[in-house]
């Protein structure tokens, strides 16, 4: 395939707030992580089957992934394979939490990005919202 087509753009900043005076100790943003891409992908608000949910990758391969768990009460794992690995399984994601991988397409990141993405929810109809792109 021919391209890179487009480019996917991250833009985050961390903050730490304190609670009681309101003052601001970090404040750092990321920039704007922006990497040439073939395609992208954003799903909103899906509902999910309990158990496990294969999520389809265009092209077969995700550099950037970004999964974060909408529903209100049901959580969620994510569970990928990184290219030429075995699945992992991330941490549970509680209501309004993410999981988050940016990487850039090059010709030595062979072994990067993900071949598999598998979104397990702990009851029916957990909704979710992700974003596959490169």
């Amino acid at each position: 395939m021919a391209g890179p087509f487009q480019t996917n753009t991250l833009t985050a900043t961390i903050t730490g707030t304190e609670d009681s005076t309101g003052n601001v100790p970090i404040n750092r943003g990321l920039g704007n992580l922006a990497f040439d891409s073939n395609f992208s992908d954003f799903v909103t608000y899906q509902a999910l089957s309990s158990g496990d949910n294969t999520i389809s990758i265009p092209n077969g391969k995700a550099w950037q992934v970004y999964v974060k768990n909408n529903d209100s009460s049901l959580l969620i794992t994510v569970k990928y394979t990184p290219t030429g690995g075995s699945q992992q399984v991330s941490c549970l994601l509680g209501p309004g939490e993410v999981f988050l991988q940016w990487q850039k397409i090059t010709s030595v990141a062979a072994s990067q990005g993900i071949t598999g993405l598998t979104l397990n929810a702990s009851g029916a109809g957990a909704l979710c919202e992700y974003f596959l792109g490169g």
